[in-house]
């Protein structure tokens, strides 16, 4: 059964899709996105009859199994470096559950931040870190918060190459698996110099219209 109501109460909110579906000419049947509950099993049951013979009918069934898609955590930005001597923000709030319509998707959900110091010549991560990667695998992470959004004041973490990890989680029973994403943080001494970027301006081309009106069109040049 689904999380909060019970196999009746999933099949009670299908019929009626089902329903609206069964008189499509070809006599397929299309459900709306969500239509569905996630961790219920379905059977759907179709009967084929003669228009004029309505005792020549035909039964057939099926079993749908809805299953959960994993979470999925999403942290903004991606790779950054910042300075011993700068704060740091780090946004996972674009996380959300794959299962549910709108913005539920995004409601509900426990996040957990966590530090490791990268070893050497590890690759930047874009989804969760190879332990062979940190240093002292898993066991090196520390726990940094529990918010969406991740604020550390300045010289909370010194110079170095980390890998930064959000897991996303949904309490309660029957709950999807969790997601991870990861990111790569470089914090150097000071403060992380900008990047020298220049914009340079567009060529510039003068045009002098000449407008001529005479009773039956209109030309425009340009020189």
């Amino acid at each position: 059964t689904a999380p909060g109501a019970s196999a009746e109460t999933a099949a009670a909110e299908v019929a009626a899709a089902v329903d609206a579906g069964a008189s499509n000419p070809d006599g397929s049947l299309v459900l709306p996105a969500f239509t569905l509950r996630g961790g219920v099993r379905y059977t759907l049951e179709v009967t084929a009859a003669m228009v004029e013979e309505p005792a020549a009918a035909s039964v057939a069934s099926l079993a749908v199994d809805v299953i959960f898609q994993g979470l999925r955590a999403v942290v903004a930005g991606g790779d950054r470096t910042v300075g011993v001597d700068q704060p740091l923000r780090v946004n996972g709030a674009a996380s959300y559950d794959p299962n549910l319509p709108g913005a539920a998707r995004t409601q509900g959900l426990a996040y957990s931040w966590r530090l490791a110091l990268a070893a050497a010549g590890a690759a930047s991560a874009s989804t969760a870190p190879d332990p062979s990667a940190l240093v002292n695998g898993d066991a090196s992470f520390s726990i940094l918060g529990r918010q969406a959004v991740l604020d550390l004041a300045a010289g909370t973490v010194p110079a170095g190459t980390y890998v930064l990890q959000l897991e996303v989680t949904r309490p309660g029973a029957n709950a999807p698996a969790p997601g991870v994403a990861a990111i790569t943080l470089t914090v150097v001494d000071g403060i992380a110099a900008l990047p020298d970027i220049q914009i340079l301006p567009l060529p510039r081309r003068k045009y002098a219209p000449a407008w001529s009106v005479n009773a039956d069109r209109l030309a425009v040049e340009t020189r």
